[in-house]
């Protein structure tokens, strides 16, 4: 099950945009999405908490999800490892991420 991201696309995008302009630097893990979002069970509750945490500190979402990131076609040995479909958790927190 995926919770979905509390922002509209139009606020993820200006986000997105102000990294850019900023060159912020994004990290991310990947994983086949049936593994990171059915098996790992902490995964969602790790997310949930980390959300609620997020709202209750007024601090800016830092990281996201995507399904089937294009920017995998960038790294091919890391793609062809990966069944399909894979899922990415994207965050500018180095930290946090790894």
């Amino acid at each position: 099950m995926v919770t979905k991201v509390p922002c509209t696309f139009a606020e993820g995008f200006l986000v997105f945009l102000v990294n850019l302009l900023q060159k912020t630097k994004y990290y991310f893990l990947v994983a086949n999405a049936k593994f990171m979002l059915d098996d790992e069970e902490h995964f969602q509750e790790l997310m949930q908490e980390r959300l609620r945490n997020f709202s209750e500190r007024n601090k800016e979402q830092n990281f996201w999800l995507a399904i089937e990131p294009k920017f995998l076609d960038k790294f091919p040995d890391i793609a062809k490892r990966l069944n399909r479909p894979a899922v990415a958790l994207v965050s500018t927190d180095k930290v946090w991420i790894t």
